[in-house]
């Protein structure tokens, strides 16, 4: 599933460049990964890793380089992120009220949540709130919620094809050993319900979840080249955040 690209650099031709992040008590899990033209969403991992605040993935959106095998320069496109993850059992330590203000602060990424059981694939919700509160979100939010089940069954679908082929799940040449073995831990119990082994690390298979997600939400498989064979315009860097006096 390896091709020749070093970790970081994008493949030529792309549609879309996205930043998918997974939400722990202690810091984030993160991916960046492009999508192809047409319905097959061929799909590379172009960058991976830890980070431990918002400020990294704001590193990761706004000030990171990202170039192409011909040295075409590209943007993040959007980024989606798990907007429940850090809680353990405890609600308290809940970070989605941290992810609300985040996404506020910075359309470019927008919240979203997993269900087991949903009779769409994707479903936006306006959250006027934030949690176990009264306080309101300034302007509202949208959260989506993802039909994980689906979107799991799809990715093990694409894991399963040939990387020449079309529709494949490919990843850059420095991808790690660690990297594959959360992409294979979780498995599906005998009604088809997808687990994951206790003590198991699965962010990697969380974020490419999560990833398909999002390609769906944006409708890539629909988008069309431009005359010059380019994406759709992406957003500037410089104008994705909303002017703020902290900083995280």
């Amino acid at each position: 599933m390896r091709d020749d690209r070093p970790r970081g650099v994008v493949p030529r031709g792309i549609a879309a460049l996205l930043c998918l992040v997974d939400t722990q008590q202690k810091g984030f899990y993160y991916t960046v990964r492009a999508f192809g033209w047409g319905p097959a969403l061929d799909s590379w991992l172009v960058r991976e890793g830890y980070v431990e605040s918002f400020k990294g993935i704001e590193d990761v959106l706004y000030n990171s380089e990202y170039v192409d095998v011909d040295g075409a320069k590209h943007v993040i496109h959007a980024g989606f992120i798990d907007s429940g993850g850090g809680t353990g059992t405890v609600p308290q330590h809940s970070r989605t009220a941290e992810v609300y203000d985040f996404c506020r602060l910075n359309p470019i990424i927008r919240p979203l949540k997993g269900r087991q059981r949903m009779t769409t694939t994707v479903s936006p919700t306006q959250i006027d709130f934030y949690p176990r509160s009264k306080k309101p979100i300034p302007g509202g939010l949208t959260l989506y919620m993802v039909n994980v089940t689906y979107f799991k069954d799809q990715l093990a679908t694409k894991l399963s094809i040939h990387p020449e082929d079309s529709g494949a799940w490919r990843l850059h040449s420095e991808t790690s050993t660690e990297y594959a073995r959360q992409m294979v831990v979780e498995y599906k119990d005998d009604v088809g319900r997808w687990l994951c082994p206790p003590g198991k690390a699965n962010h990697y298979w969380d974020l490419g979840v999560y990833a398909l997600a999002a390609a769906e939400i944006l409708q890539i498989k629909y988008w069309k080249r431009s005359e010059n064979g380019n994406a759709p315009p992406q957003r500037r860097t410089e104008n994705s955040r909303v002017n703020k006096k902290g900083r995280w």
